[in-house]
């Protein structure tokens, strides 16, 4: 898929997703805590993330997806969207370098292994992964 069509596509799946996200803007909804009290999800991420992958998956040859809800899923494809909604995440390579998502779809290609954490465990993360 070349970059103008991926960037097509990315801006549509997250138009359409902050569409959704401001329907149940200031509406009550349902709240379910996960592992802990600071991680939780809505009935809005729950709804944005199945709007963003059936865009994801319309193309002819879809990329695998990684969510934070839905988690994995295999498209046979050698290239993965990695959808991260978490307010104040970080995105690095295996080595901790911050990765440039404003370069070409094609350079995410040289990343081989992508972290993607909250900002306050991901240096603890990455000495785990380290250590291996």
């Amino acid at each position: 898929m070349d970059s103008d069509k991926t960037k097509d596509i990315l801006k549509t799946a997250l138009r359409q997703a902050g569409e959704v996200l401001l329907q149940h803007f200031e509406k009550p909804g349902t709240v379910r805590v996960k592992e802990s009290i600071s991680s939780v999800v809505t009935d809005a991420d729950i709804a944005s993330e199945k709007v963003i992958i059936e865009i994801l998956d319309k193309v002819q040859k879809p990329f695998n997806i990684i969510t934070e809800e839905s988690g994995f899923m295999d498209r046979n494809s050698a290239h993965t969207w990695l959808i991260i909604r978490e307010a104040e995440g970080i995105v690095t390579d295996i080595s901790g370098k911050e990765i440039d998502f404003h370069l070409s779809a094609g350079s995410l290609d040289r990343n081989y292994t992508i972290v993607a954490s909250g900002t306050a465990i991901h240096a603890q993360l990455m000495t785990i992964i380290n250590q291996k």
